[in-house]
């Protein structure tokens, strides 16, 4: 799968995992006034890793109290410009990113101005031991249907440094 942008998830929880049905507080315009409702829908994990594996004292628990996500988008909407700008999967423009086509959304990519948390309660998160590390897991509300690949996940860390602090990665700078 070299090259691939998503790959099939692990049993574990990781940066990047795809999840099709994941709370989202929704706005909209009514006549200029903004409108919020709670939808379920595609998403993915921008939480990392190694704050997902700290337990509760002596317990099977993860410690953290929420995951972060950015809402999934499709391409449909966006200009032949946009599209092929996204397509190219660079680390700039920082805010958003190519993700390709995901089964059964389509061509998707996400805007880091669209990130929110969710309770980690939510996903009922227990400790496993996976790959010779403690990870967090879900054992509710589990709609993953993908994750990023290493190169991907890499191309994020980039891109979630540019965004936060607005300075040039290193390994951007070398480019």
């Amino acid at each position: 799968m070299e090259g691939a942008i998503t790959v099939p998830h692990s049993a574990a929880l990781e940066q990047g995992d795809v999840f099709l049905d994941v709370p989202i507080l929704d706005a909209f315009d009514i006549d200029g006034e903004a409108q919020f409702r709670l939808i379920a829908g595609p998403a993915i994990l921008l939480t990392h890793g190694c704050a997902m594996d700290k337990p509760v004292r002596d317990t099977s628990r993860p410690k953290i109290e929420y995951l972060s996500f950015a809402r999934l988008r499709t391409t449909d909407d966006l200009t032949v410009d946009r599209k092929q700008l996204l397509r190219n999967n660079q680390v700039t423009p920082y805010e958003v990113m190519y993700l390709g086509r995901i089964r059964p959304v389509g061509e998707c990519y996400f805007s880091l101005h669209e990130t929110y948390s969710v309770p980690a309660f939510h996903f009922d998160l227990t400790l496993i031991e996976h790959a010779g590390q403690r990870s967090a897991a879900p054992q509710r509300n589990d709609t993953r249907v993908a994750t990023i690949s290493v190169a991907q996940r890499s191309i994020l860390t980039s891109k979630l440094h540019g965004f936060w602090t607005r300075e040039v990665p290193a390994s951007d700078a070398l480019a």
